[in-house]
């Protein structure tokens, strides 16, 4: 199967999040439980994520026992966000204050891989052999600055990986 594909995912538009808390869940100035989905942050909090990946793959049969394809995919994800940690000291609904706890996130990632795989089909004597071998490349790259906007100066990162991987294998069936 040959094709191209392309998606654009443009996030939410800045929606609030809801952080859930594990357990049962924080208590209220009355001393009894919140529910679960209780928001804690303020409206102007937000988690945008924007995503663009492109998919290219293409198979070219030699005959019927042998088969080369390639697979070629970029993505790139970017993710930015402010939202407050809240504590178990923290006066209920967190303030929209950058000392009360807030964080900030920014980070894009950027991957790009070629996966080349040639497939073949043979019998030797009795046995059928399928067999598979192929060869990926894969490029990662992450930048983020995270932190407390308060802060003097933010955290940041920056993340690369490479991968080379091959791979040849062999299911036998006895005839």
């Amino acid at each position: 199967d040959n094709g191209v594909a392309y998606n654009r995912n443009p996030g939410e538009g800045g929606r609030p999040n809801v952080v859930a808390i594990p357990g049962a869940g924080p208590r209220g100035t009355s001393g009894s439980f919140l529910p679960r989905d209780t928001y804690f942050g303020a409206p102007t909090d937000y988690n945008d994520v924007e995503s663009d990946a492109f998919l290219a793959r293409f198979e070219y049969d030699f005959n019927d026992s042998i088969t080369i394809s390639n697979q070629t995919r970029w993505s790139s994800v970017d993710r930015s966000s402010i939202y407050r940690i809240p504590s178990a000291s923290a006066a209920l609904p967190i303030p929209p204050n950058p000392a009360s706890g807030n964080q900030y996130y920014n980070r894009e990632n950027t991957t790009l891989t070629n996966l080349t795989n040639v497939s073949a089909q043979l019998e030797t004597g009795t046995w059928r052999h399928s067999l598979s071998a192929g060869l990926e490349f894969s490029r990662e790259r992450a930048d983020a600055i995270h932190g407390n906007p308060s802060a003097a100066s933010p955290t940041t990162s920056e993340v690369g990986v490479d991968t080379v991987a091959a791979y040849l294998y062999d299911t036998i069936e006895l005839n």
